[in-house]
Formats: C-alpha cells, structure tokens, sequence
C-alpha cells in the first residue's frame, strides 16, 4: 500500500543526532523520497549516501540528494548490493514492515564496514494510546500512521527489540525511547503509580537502537 506523500518526507532529527562520529558512509533503508539523506547532505557534503526504496517515483526523488538509491525489495536489492560496505545502515520504520525483519538485519552485517552500526528506528507497542484501546476499549485498531499502521507487519516492544537484533549477531549499544509523549491519561497514571513507576517506556512511540556485530548469535 503506497502512502500519503508526508509520509516519505521526514527528515527525522532525532535519528541524524545518534549518528556515530567518524563516518564516511550511510545506507538508508527505506529512504522515501529522501529528506533524511537531503538533511545529512547539508550537514556532510562529503558523505557517501547511497538509499534503497521500494517505490520508483519516491526513490527518483531522492536521487537528488543520494549518491545512489536501489528501487525494489528490501531483500532482493540487500542481497545485490553485498560487496559494498558502510558505517551506518538507517533504519527509519522499516524493520516492522517486514514479513521477515531479522532476514534483512541478517543481510547488512556483511554489509557493514569494521566498526560499522546499524541505527533503527522501531515502533514500541507499549506506547500507552495503543495499549488504551486493547486494554480498555478491547479493541485492536489499525490508524492510518504510527505505532497501529495498518501497513505494520511486526510489532515490537523494547525487550523484543533486543533480542531480534541479538538473535541476528548484533550487540545493542544503546537503545533509547524517542519523541516522547509528556502526558499520561489518568487511567495510566494510576496503572503506573500502582506498577512502581514502572511504565515509562509507555511514554514513547519508537524507540532507536543502535546496535554493531557481535561474534555471537543468540
């Protein structure tokens, strides 16, 4: 299902900060029509940003501003591009839109060059206004955006992020919530104050994982 033009145009600043210092390269990953890289350019001219994209008309946009984007499957173009190496391979919520997510975090480890991170953006389903609905209104209901995308395939909360990226050799180095929401609805304040103040990552819609090869596979 192709979505609303908005929805490719993000330029997310709150991912471009988590980027490591020393890098030279970037594969996003589901780019859109580009205005992550675009943001990355102004800031680092000399970076090599290259994208892969499953629409044609959203990666010729963001051709404009990448070195080079792959139109297609995930899996398919992931598995032509090996032999290539990057610092940083983005994730910007694309991992839950995949039938088999750790198959493609399986095929960026050859991918990534020595020292290299793969930096995600994952949706938390812990995030209160989704549990709202499962848990008070017994319902499971699909939006048109955010953590209930109707175009979601796999649903994630911060633990099961963990362990998918372990389970494909990867150590996670840091996994932090993001785009925090700074009010609770009082049905959750009281759930929270019940539980030990022990539902704060109900507060965030996503969180970033930025993870780097581990020698294990758990």
């Amino acid at each position: 299902m192709k979505k609303h033009e908005a929805y490719y145009s993000q330029s997310r600043p709150e991912m471009r900060c988590r980027i490591p210092q020393g890098v030279n390269s970037v594969l996003d990953v589901g780019c859109g029509a580009g205005s992550f890289g675009a943001a990355l350019r102004e800031d680092h001219p000399d970076w090599q940003i290259c994208g892969v994209e499953l629409f044609e008309d959203e990666a010729a946009r963001a051709r404009e501003h990448y070195n080079e984007v792959w139109a297609g499957d995930v899996h398919v173009i992931l598995d032509q591009i090996q032999g290539r190496t990057f610092d940083v391979i983005v994730f910007n919520d694309l991992l839950e839109h995949l039938v088999d997510p750790g198959r493609a975090l399986t095929q960026c480890r050859t991918l990534l060059a020595p020292g290299g991170h793969v930096l995600a953006s994952i949706p938390n389903m812990r995030f209160w206004p989704a549990l709202s609905d499962l848990l008070f209104q017994a319902d499971w209901r699909y939006r048109d955006a955010g953590v209930m995308d109707s175009t979601h395939l796999r649903f994630f909360t911060k633990r099961s992020m963990i362990r998918m990226f372990e389970s494909t050799g990867y150590r996670v180095d840091s996994i932090d919530g993001i785009n925090k929401t700074w009010v609770l609805s009082w049905r959750w304040r009281i759930m929270n104050l019940m539980l030990g103040n022990s539902m704060g990552d109900c507060l965030f819609p996503q969180f970033a994982v930025l993870a780097s090869r581990s020698s294990e596979v758990h």
